[in-house]
Formats: structure tokens, C-alpha cells, sequence
């Protein structure tokens, strides 16, 4: 083997490596991405349950309010 072959086996294996290297940080970055899709949607349902929740609340004490005020 001479060095110009030497030189392309080593290439390879450097190649080989960073492809072995992209892909794990791109299923890193995949797992990533859907965690924070999943934080997201899980703040956005559950700032629309507080919210109704406090709704519900105003328009029970608003009833309340306005029951008792008439009778």
C-alpha cells in the first residue's frame, strides 16, 4: 500500500466516523425537537384549562352575585 491509498483508507474511516456522528446528532436533535412540541402543547392546553377554570369561576360568582342581589 502506498501512501496516496493510505491516505484514502484513512479519509474513509474519518468519513465513515462523521457520517456515524451526524446521524446521532440528528436523532439527538429530532428527540429535541419533539420534546419541546410536546412542553409547547402541554402549556398551551394547560394555560386554556386555568383560563376556563378561572371563567368558570367568574361566572359562578357573578350568578352567585346576582341571585342573592334579587331575592
Amino acid at each position: 500500500m502506498d501512501r496516496f491509498e493510505f491516505q484514502l483508507a484513512m479519509l474513509q474511516k474519518v468519513a465513515e466516523e462523521l457520517e456515524k456522528k451526524i446521524a446521532n446528532f440528528t436523532t439527538i436533535l429530532m428527540k429535541l425537537k419533539n420534546a419541546a412540541i410536546t412542553i409547547w402543547v402541554a402549556l398551551i392546553c394547560h394555560g386554556k384549562r386555568i383560563l376556563t377554570s378561572t371563567q368558570n369561576m367568574l361566572q359562578l360568582s357573578l350568578t352567585n352575585f346576582l341571585c342573592n342581589f334579587y331575592s
